[in-house]
């Protein structure tokens, strides 16, 4: 039978793609300056134009308009990043901090 209108079929559903941080990045945080004033930019896109939700080692760190980035105060270590749709799917990064 046909969807109803406004869903997706799992099949058809692409997950959002991580623009920022890009793959094989590594951050170097900067003696002196606090985490704050050197937070990563966290930058998706969706074809489907869905607001985004974004966490950090599981935890949430806040949901974005398609168009928008989140920002994320960097701690040394390596750190989970995923980003998922409204649709459910998601795409997931690696980040290093030194």
């Amino acid at each position: 039978p046909a969807l109803m209108e406004g869903c997706v079929s799992a099949t058809d559903r692409k997950p959002p793609v991580i623009l920022s941080p890009r793959v094989g990045e590594t951050h170097r945080l900067i003696p002196g300056l606090s985490a704050q004033e050197q937070e990563i930019p966290l930058e998706a896109e969706t074809l489907r134009g869905t607001a985004l939700s974004w966490f950090v080692d599981g935890h949430y760190l806040g949901t974005t308009g398609p168009a928008e980035r989140a920002w994320w105060p960097p701690q040394k270590g390596v750190h989970h990043l995923v980003v998922t749709d409204e649709t459910g799917a998601s795409a997931r990064r690696r980040i290093q901090v030194r």
